[in-house]
């Protein structure tokens, strides 16, 4: 259990808490894979959501995904409950608001298999 909770403890000190927050994204018609946009709330204690819209408006949800992340010198992880290998992605924050990420692995599970390119603005509440 100890080993369990010191684990947690060093995933969260590996936060890049600059990404802390609720973003929104869209994956286009530059690439082969199908049209996606998002909205995703990365939490500090490591968790993560993501709701996935078939419509750039979102107003047709068709996915939520949960797990947890971790991000830190430009490279970023997610781990999706469920799932046992991770999306893998090179980021770079552009400004306070808004991040590109490039999508270099992810797991056998996701619907796009294709390296892409795609960026993230902040949503202000």
């Amino acid at each position: 259990m100890r080993d369990s909770l010191a684990g947690i403890d060093r995933m969260i000190a590996d936060l890049d808490q600059r990404i802390v927050g609720t973003w929104r994204g869209m994956r286009g018609s530059d690439t082969s894979c199908e049209f996606l946009a998002w909205q995703s709330t990365f939490h500090p204690d490591a968790r993560y959501e993501i709701v996935f819209y078939s419509d750039a408006e979102m107003s047709r949800q068709i996915l939520v995904q949960t797990g947890f992340w971790m991000a830190m010198n430009g490279k970023s992880r997610l781990m999706p409950k469920g799932v046992k290998v991770p999306d893998e992605y090179d980021y770079r924050l552009i400004d306070a608001d808004t991040i590109e990420y490039i999508n270099l692995a992810r797991g056998p599970t996701a619907e796009c298999q294709e390296d892409y390119r795609f960026v993230e603005r902040r949503v202000r509440y």
